[in-house]
C-alpha cells in the first residue's frame, strides 16, 4: 500500500490499516509513553499523541511494530478516543494533538 493511499484514507476519515469508517468501529489515536495534565482540575493525566493519525479501535492494538501506519513515527500504545456527548473535556484532549 503506497502512502498517498494512507493519506487519503485518513483524509476520509477512515481507518489506514482496514478501511473501514472510522465511526463505525471508534477511532484510537497512537500515545507516547509521557503523561500530561488533562481535564478540568488537570488532574488526570493521559499520554501524548505521537502524529495527527487515526486507527479504528479493532486495528489501532494489533500495530507490529509500534509505529504508525501513515508516518512511521513510533508510539508506546493506543488511546481509544471518548465520546464528545459523554465527555467532552476528555474528547477535546485527546483530538487536540497540540495539548
Amino acid at each position: 500500500m503506497s502512502t498517498m493511499d494512507l493519506e487519503i484514507a485518513a483524509g476520509y476519515g477512515e481507518c489506514s490499516v482496514c478501511f473501514e469508517h472510522l465511526c463505525a468501529k471508534g477511532a484510537s489515536v497512537m500515545v507516547d509513553g509521557s503523561g500530561q495534565q488533562a481535564g478540568f482540575l488537570r488532574a488526570e493525566r493521559l499520554p501524548r499523541r505521537v502524529c495527527r493519525h487515526f486507527l479504528c479501535q479493532e486495528c489501532a492494538p494489533t500495530i507490529i511494530p509500534r509505529k504508525c501506519p501513515v508516518c512511521r513515527r513510533d508510539f508506546v500504545s493506543t488511546l481509544d478516543v471518548p465520546d464528545p456527548i459523554t465527555d467532552p473535556v476528555r474528547w477535546f484532549h485527546v483530538v487536540d494533538r497540540d495539548q
